[in-house]
């Protein structure tokens, strides 16, 4: 939404976030060179439509850190652009409920407090970005919304369907297979987008499409699989030939080989 208004690029891809209130701040003017410049701790910085992005990720890695923790000082971007429309929008973190290596633990609590300053005010327009298979009843963003605006007068909504991704990748795919090369190249495909969901789940621990099935939240899960079995282990006696720890998993390995 933000790129389609301002006619820019911004950061995306594997492990790029917003971790800083972004202040994207658009002017229409008639020149028809485009004047970009990033404000933040005091300094601006000018920079242009082909260094943006990564413009952006360095200085939220000054104001952040290089780490994956977040910050409130805003970092604002001020777009002069012929044909855009003078507006100013905030693009804040989304919500997350469990730390993944490298966050701070109350990181939660950081984005909720960040995005309450910025949608109490009665003169914001709030855009919330949903997930299709999201549950509309339980959503923690919609439960913040309507605690600052009952009737949802200023309050839009846009679902992401990933239907429409699935589509996308299923017309990449060759109609008819009449090669071995493009069997293979189809499979190439469906296992570059299978690695791709993996390391969403496995490495990123972005499972806020899975909040209620805790069997997706893998990496939580694991911590508190080995907790589990540790706290087992020490109530375990060694001497004790009865005892159970881990059998089930060293069978289930036993009958794998």
């Amino acid at each position: 939404v933000l790129e389609s208004l301002a006619g820019i690029s911004l950061p995306r891809g594997w492990g790029i976030s917003t971790r800083v209130p972004l202040i994207m701040r658009l002017q229409h003017h008639s020149d028809p060179d485009p004047d970009l410049s990033l404000e933040y701790n005091g300094r601006v910085e000018h920079t242009d439509e082909d260094n943006i992005s990564e413009d952006i990720v360095n200085a939220t890695n000054l104001i952040a850190g290089d780490c994956k923790g977040i910050s409130d000082t805003p970092l604002t971007l001020l777009v002069k652009k012929n044909g855009v429309p003078d507006l100013t929008m905030v693009d804040l973190p989304g919500i997350t409920r469990v730390p993944v290596r490298g966050k701070p633990l109350n990181i939660a609590d950081q984005i909720k407090d960040m995005i309450m300053k910025y949608i109490k005010p009665d003169e914001s327009i709030i855009l919330n970005v949903l997930s299709a298979s999201t549950d509309f009843s339980t959503c923690e963003s919609i439960s913040m919304l309507r605690s600052v605006d009952k009737t949802g007068e200023r309050t839009l909504a846009k679902i992401n369907d990933k239907l429409n991704s699935y589509l996308s990748e299923l017309n990449k795919m060759p109609k008819k297979l009449s090669s071995v090369a493009e069997a293979m190249t189809a499979v190439m495909q469906i296992i570059g987008t299978s690695k791709e969901s993996l390391k969403k789940i496995l490495v990123r621990g972005e499972f806020h499409e899975f909040l209620d099935d805790k069997h997706m939240h893998c990496t939580a899960r694991l911590v508190e699989m080995l907790n589990k079995c540790s706290d087992q282990l020490h109530e375990c006696n060694e001497s004790d030939p009865k005892s159970n720890f881990l059998k089930e998993e060293i069978a289930i390995l036993e009958a794998a080989k």
